[in-house]
């Protein structure tokens, strides 16, 4: 008859253990995406506090979940808790440096929080990780915009628009600052191409500029 000697039996021991608790990690693994989803159908919903508890539950479940902390983040910046917002992006950035839409999250939240210097960096690494980013260039003009470098904003709007010759949003802050640089006619070139570009999509009316000096 075979007999278990005591290190077979403590081998065994930690193989049925490290298998059960690999099991249990799934588990969590899988619960906490559940949760995630959850989170995120209730934030679409307008239900945040309910969508922050369910990302909660996420992240308790597995707190190497970045998409967890990044949705949270998400439905915080919602509710105006910019400093909870970055902090969660923050911790989603630790976990995926690679992507770069958590960078942009912190980054608008920091731009919201008037944490202007630190937004740009952040507007800067999303554009180091995805030069193509359009979104990030609009974003980075509107920044620079908000700390009174107009020349700056105009290059960053202009890269937006070389790239997304449809990002209405870009041409419209272009229209902004091109108007206070005293470009009356360039400004309203981009108003006329919001207009266009209206016609074509269902954005809200964006068109309404002063452009009278």
């Amino acid at each position: 008859m075979f007999k278990f000697t005591l290190g077979t039996t403590f081998f065994l021991s930690i193989l049925f253990y490290s298998l059960f608790q690999s099991r249990a990690d799934d588990q969590n693994v899988a619960a906490s995406s559940a949760f995630n989803d959850i989170g995120i159908s209730r934030s679409q919903k307008g239900d945040l506090d309910k969508a922050i508890n369910s990302f909660t539950r996420a992240i308790s479940l597995n707190p190497r979940n970045a998409e967890a902390y990044n949705n949270r983040g998400i439905a915080l910046m919602k509710k105006k808790d910019f400093n909870g917002a970055v902090s969660d992006f923050s911790r989603a950035i630790e976990i995926d440096p690679k992507i770069d839409q958590f960078f942009f999250n912190r980054a608008n939240a920091r731009k919201w929080n008037k944490q202007f210097d630190q937004a740009l960096s952040d507007y800067n690494q999303v554009i180091a990780l995805n030069p193509k980013n359009d979104h990030a260039f609009n974003n980075l003009g509107n920044t620079k915009r908000m700390k009174g470098d107009l020349p700056g904003a105009l290059t960053a709007f202009n890269r937006a628009i070389e790239l997304n010759p449809r990002n209405i949003d870009a041409f419209y802050n272009r229209a902004h600052i091109r108007k206070e640089l005293g470009d009356l006619p360039g400004s309203k070139a981009d108003i006329e191409k919001v207009r266009e570009l209206k016609e074509t999509f269902n954005f809200k009316d964006r068109t309404r500029v002063n452009l009278d000096k």
